[in-house]
């Protein structure tokens, strides 16, 4: 037998200068008495004192690492893998340490503080590795330098090795203030095929954070099976989360710009790489409380009821979201959008679901009924009115409270738009407290609008207040100083 041993030395010394690391080889050659087997190899590394840089780390516990593993080296070249029964040796063992180095290692942590220890003998096999030992840590506080990523405080971890089995003592935490516990244990029984049995729950986990979006969710999931055909069921609860991204009202369709670019169509979701491509899935997702949308040009709540399933390649996702209630607020007009859906199908792409919205809008004196539908990448948007008006006329009417019709008639009408839309913005950024429920009902039922004046080119104001679907007090201010007054009542044929 050939055998070949390298040993790995790192030695870090607060005394030396020099970089941590120095690598020593030898070979030898040695008769064996299994002729039968052919040559085989034998690996032995050491490794001690692993660091990140030199100079003095007081913090920083040595790291030592030792083991031993034999194998048939050319059965392993011809057949690209090592047997499944050769023997293993090794330990792992690192006193109680601060981790505080891992903010100079992982550019992505901003701060972390805590500690963590470890102590494993491994024997056995690669099929039938046998463990003893344990790993703990115990971290006060851990922050990304993103906000997607949540901050974790008072995480505890014990986590126990016993031959075959890895028993998950104690894991649990909190993400942004949301308590989170992992219970359960790994079978390695099939060294390279490990079993799992674990549950996880938590109650008002962040998700995600962001300047536009935060979404919280209660867990309770449990994880089962080989890692080579994993099982992921349980229960996902949206829960206190809101979208409140403010969005930009100058950018309308006014006429004379070109139409919006189509979206693309987005790409299936699929997982590829085993052994997550056999993983199967039965994750239903509600929402324990309506998801807020509380933006300057929508308020309203969307309730959620998904179920996930299929597998990591092909997933399935069916259900929906019902848009409970919902007021889009445009600068002339508003549209109630209720009962309307945004429906997942089953062998449909999740990411390309179907849309089923009815909105309808009052302006001025027209009622609107506004259906978008179709799949999100070819959605279609079909307009109706009474007294009836052109789609085109119908869009321009919702966005800029005038016809294209009244353009053309008075080109200088669009400028007074314009310049109505600068003067809401400006008063949006100025106050951005925003009305309460009660003041957003009464502005809800106001509307002020720049209409044509009595002279050509001039243009006056005209402002409505609807008591009643059917009553409305009117007010006008021309631009020579003429104010009038109305109580109209409006008589609707369908």
């Amino acid at each position: 037998m050939r055998s070949v041993v390298l040993y790995a030395l790192c030695d870090r010394s607060s005394r030396s200068a020099r970089p941590p690391g120095r690598l020593q080889a030898r070979y030898s050659k040695n008769r064996l008495r299994r002729p039968r087997r052919g040559p085989s190899r034998s690996v032995a590394w050491e490794t001690k004192n692993v660091s990140t840089r030199p100079g003095p780390e007081p913090d920083i516990q040595p790291l030592n690492i030792a083991g031993n593993l034999g194998f048939d080296f050319p059965q392993m070249v011809k057949s690209g893998t090592l047997d499944q029964n050769t023997p293993i040796q090794a330990t792992v063992k690192w006193p109680d340490t601060s981790l505080s180095f891992l903010r100079r290692m992982i550019p992505e942590i901003r701060s972390i503080e805590g500690r963590a220890g470890v102590s494993v003998d491994v024997a056995g096999t690669l099929a039938k590795p046998s463990l003893q030992g344990e790993l703990h840590t115990n971290i006060t506080q851990a922050r990304a330098r993103t906000d997607l990523v949540p901050p974790v405080s008072n995480f505890v971890a014990q986590i126990n090795f016993r031959e075959n089995r890895v028993e998950i003592a104690q894991l649990k935490g909190e993400a942004a203030g949301g308590p989170f516990n992992v219970n359960g244990s790994i079978d390695l029984s099939k060294g390279t095929d490990p079993k799992f049995d674990v549950t996880i729950h938590g109650s008002q986990i962040l998700l995600t954070r962001s300047d536009n979006i935060i979404v919280r969710s209660n867990l309770d999931l449990t994880i089962k099976g080989p890692l080579s055909a994993g099982e992921v069921d349980g229960h996902i609860g949206i829960t206190n989360s809101r979208f409140f991204q403010d969005i930009d009202i100058l950018p309308l369709n006014l006429p004379g710009q070109p139409a919006p670019q189509p979206p693309k169509t987005p790409p299936n979701i699929s997982i590829d790489t085993p052994p997550f491509n056999n993983w199967k899935f039965n994750i239903t997702v509600d929402t324990a409380d309506p998801f807020k949308i509380q933006s300057n040009l929508a308020r309203g709540t969307v309730v959620i009821s998904i179920q996930v399933g299929g597998t990591g390649q092909k997933p399935s996702v069916t259900g929906y979201a019902k848009i409970a209630q919902l007021t889009a607020s445009l600068p002339f007009s508003h549209m109630d959008i209720s009962n309307s859906y945004v429906n997942f199908n089953a062998g449909s792409n999740p990411l390309d679901p179907q849309l089923n919205i009815v909105g309808h809008s009052t302006v001025r004196d027209y009622d609107i009924t506004m259906r978008i539908y179709g799949p999100v990448s070819t959605f279609k948007i079909l307009f109706d009115s009474s007294p009836p008006l052109t789609q085109g006329d119908i869009a321009t009417l919702l966005a800029t409270g005038s016809t294209s019709s009244e353009f053309v008639q008075d080109p200088s009408l669009l400028a007074g738009r314009a310049a109505f839309l600068v003067i809401r913005q400006l008063y949006s950024k100025i106050f951005k407290g925003g009305a309460n429920q009660p003041q957003q009902d009464f502005l809800d039922r106001l509307e002020v609008d720049v209409i044509p004046g009595q002279k050509v080119g001039s243009q006056d104001i005209s402002a409505r207040f609807s008591v009643t679907k059917t009553w409305q007090v009117v007010a006008e201010f021309g631009s020579i100083g003429n104010v009038s007054g109305q109580l109209r009542y409006l008589i609707r044929f369908h």
